[in-house]
């Protein structure tokens, strides 16, 4: 049995204490208030959250409450800089949920620095040489949007491109032919 990996490190850098702060709520996610014992309870906070941050479908998890234990689905770290000033180390060893840290990204970038931009790419590796198991992508966010592009994504394209030019160029050559006899 082979085991697969999705491995990035990146950085926010340059964050003033009020991002800091947000950030750190964010990543950290909400705590249940004290009084909060029934489950049903913790199931309506905890997709109201979620779903105040777009995420709307249950990625795998019976109840929305169940995402917090994989919340945020990457590793991450607060420090400071050789330079004196604080960033957010973003990383992952082993596999992350790249969809929320793009939509984390985005909306860092809405509410503190709306003319930024943040790019990130990663690898997809596997513990044993299997075909088709390597990879990887880039995310490109703004406050207006996120675009991906996976490298399998862009071999299909390729292929794709390769195979209309192909037929494309198969009536030239049937007419070349008939124009030759």
């Amino acid at each position: 049995m082979a085991d697969n990996f999705v491995q990035f490190s990146e950085a926010l850098r340059n964050l003033t204490s009020e991002e800091v702060d947000w950030l750190k709520a964010e990543l950290h996610g909400p705590p249940f208030p004290n009084d909060m014992t029934n489950r049903d309870q913790q199931e309506a906070f905890a997709k109201r959250w979620f779903n105040d941050r777009g995420i709307t479908d249950l990625d795998g998890s019976a109840r929305f409450v169940d995402l917090f234990d994989c919340w945020p689905g990457f590793e991450f770290a607060i420090q400071k800089t050789v330079n004196g000033g604080t960033e957010a180390w973003l990383y992952a060893d082993e596999s992350a949920n790249l969809e929320y840290l793009a939509g984390i990204i985005r909306r860092f970038l809405v509410r503190f620095r709306p003319d930024a931009c943040f790019g990130l790419s990663w690898a997809g590796t596997c513990s044993r040489m299997r075909v088709g198991e390597f990879g990887g992508g880039a995310v490109f966010v703004t406050a207006k949007g996120i675009e991906w592009k996976t490298t399998w994504d862009f071999i299909d394209e390729q292929s794709n491109k390769f195979e209309a030019a192909k037929q494309q160029a198969l009536p030239k050559k049937l007419a070349r032919k008939r124009a030759m006899a």
